[in-house]
């Protein structure tokens, strides 16, 4: 062999020990895969049973034939089944009552109460939050109150607008948190 050719084969081996043996790093490594699983998603719905009414005194009350007189109390009471599937579901219950008006404006006139739910579902959590624990009857109801001391306002009509109500799901975690399954 010549000169040059014995160099070019040490560079060779050179090059080949350098990158290829003692330089290299190699980590163990294993897998094995996982079987698919598939899920459903829970469901919250909200049905009227179109038992709505108003009532004064325990009566039933034609709100297009009543007459209010300062210091009374009337009360619009719904029944709604609420379908639950899924687990721990924690709601909040929200009543936009319509807009309360009279043909007149009226200082300390008429006012709306807050909403107020029931029901063997239903268990309270907090003053605007509930779990539904099962599908069931929810008893929605609030109330118009014409002041007692209210001195004017005679004679003017009141118009309850339409009232809308809503359960919406809420998260018992804090925001953007996955339990551990550690």
């Amino acid at each position: 062999m010549d000169k040059s050719m014995k160099g070019l084969l040490a560079i060779a081996a050179a090059v080949a020990l350098t990158v290829g043996g003692t330089g290299s790093l190699a980590y163990w490594q294993a897998s094995q895969s996982v079987a698919a699983a598939e899920f459903t998603l829970g469901t919250l719905e909200l049905a009227s049973l179109g038992d709505g009414g108003w009532t004064k005194g325990g009566s039933a009350l034609d709100p297009a034939t009543a007459v209010l007189i300062p210091g009374d109390y009337v009360t619009y009471t719904e029944s709604f089944e609420a379908t639950v599937t899924g687990d721990g579901i924690v709601v909040t219950a929200d009543a936009t009552v319509g807009a309360l008006t009279a043909s007149e404006p009226v200082a300390d006139g008429p006012s709306m109460s807050s909403i107020i739910l029931s029901g063997s579902s239903l268990n309270r959590l907090d003053s605007t939050t509930w779990e539904v624990e099962s599908s069931g009857t929810i008893t929605v109801s609030f109330t118009l109150m014409v002041p007692s001391g209210m001195t004017e306002g005679q004679g003017l009509g009141l118009d309850l607008a339409a009232t809308t109500i809503a359960l919406t799901q809420v998260s018992v975690l804090p925001e953007d948190t996955i339990p551990c399954a550690c």
